[in-house]
């Protein structure tokens, strides 16, 4: 996943390289893209950004979220968004994503109900 969301963007900085466990994979890229995460009880945590490919999967197996958001990538890294001028936080980067619940579907469906596709 880490090397996947990077999109291969790869940063060459010397000693503060961003690093991926599997690969050898540096990317800032991964770094400034904001995660969020639906825990138990509704709980929600927006402006989370991993540095590798490690300290996520250890974020994953540690709050184990009930859903998980891919947002974009910004011009800073999403946890400090609180550090500068709300204007200075802007997305340099975002996929066109679209979000079908089919279960809302179901009443206009001829098969299947619920999440199941057929």
């Amino acid at each position: 996943m880490f090397k996947w969301i990077s999109y291969g963007r790869l940063n060459v900085r010397e000693n503060l390289a961003l690093k991926s466990i599997d690969e050898g994979i540096e990317s800032d890229y991964f770094h400034k893209r904001e995660f969020s995460f639906t825990l138990e009880n509704d709980v929600y945590c927006r402006y989370l950004c991993f540095k590798t490919a490690e300290q996520f999967k250890e974020t994953l197996v540690d709050r184990i979220p009930f859903k998980i958001d891919i947002g974009a990538v910004f011009n800073i890294q999403p946890d400090r968004h609180n550090t500068s001028d709300k204007k200075a936080f802007v997305p340099t980067h975002k996929e066109m994503v679209f979000d079908i619940d089919m279960d809302v579907y179901d009443d206009v469906r001829s098969c299947c109900s619920g999440a199941n596709v057929c």
